[in-house]
């Protein structure tokens, strides 16, 4: 039987969040105050486009459409890969993208990448 697409997808009962998801949303939320004075790290970068991705091709597997836009939202980091300077300090782009982002991360996490929860 074909599942139907559902805005956060399917979530097995009881839900256990996505580790991988929680450390990253954690690791955007505090990057979100600090002010970069040479280069933003280029493994947040690599983690953030790498957890985009992966996220987005779940989410197509877990018929979730709001997973479909982590990946895009996800394509800001290559700002800095690039030679940019959005996030060198604190602004309303660097901000806001890394708290949605963050949000995003946590909300996957909780959603549609969820694991089912050991019995005691």
């Amino acid at each position: 039987m074909n599942k139907s697409w559902t805005l956060l997808g399917e979530r097995p009962v009881p839900p256990a969040p996505s580790w991988t998801y929680v450390v990253l949303a954690f690791l955007l939320a505090a990057e979100t105050f600090l002010e970069l004075e040479a280069q933003y790290p280029l493994y947040m970068s690599i983690a953030v486009i790498a957890g985009g991705a992966f996220a987005s091709y779940s989410a197509v597997k877990h018929k979730a459409i709001f997973g479909l836009a982590v990946f895009p939202v996800s394509l800001i980091w290559l700002n800095p890969i690039l030679g940019g300077d959005w996030f060198l300090s604190i602004n309303p782009i660097m901000f806001l993208s890394h708290s949605v982002m963050a949000l995003l991360f946590a909300l996957v996490a909780y959603t549609y990448l969820a694991r089912e929860r050991k019995p005691k």
